[in-house]
């Protein structure tokens, strides 16, 4: 297991297995969110846009709740507003991708500006 800090996001740990292949991988990693009106319709809709693009399972977790990534109604029961931190969990062959293509996203502010 190694945990790496990088400013704007909180930790990333990623647990790897000798012997094991990438199918196995299980990536964490926690945002702040810092767009105007947190995660409201239109940037949960693109959050789940891009998490249905990847084949690994995306799990969010926010005030003890998890949900999946790549279900609007699940994402929207977040609550989630600025400032607020979220939790990903990903696991799965493509989960180095899906991590990066979520920081995107979000370190973005989902394209609200």
């Amino acid at each position: 297991m190694v945990t790496v800090a990088f400013p704007g996001i909180i930790q990333e740990t990623v647990f790897t297995f000798p012997g094991v292949s990438k199918r196995k991988m299980e990536l964490k990693k926690q945002f702040e969110l810092t767009n105007k009106e947190g995660l409201h319709a239109r940037p949960a809709m693109k959050l789940v846009e891009t998490a249905s693009r990847f084949l690994s399972e995306i799990l969010i977790r926010h005030k003890g709740k998890e949900v999946n990534a790549k279900s609007i109604m699940s994402v929207l029961t977040l609550g989630a507003s600025k400032g607020m931190m979220l939790e990903f969990v990903i696991k799965g062959e493509d989960a180095d991708s899906a991590m990066a293509a979520i920081e995107v996203l979000i370190s973005g502010k989902f394209d609200e500006g």
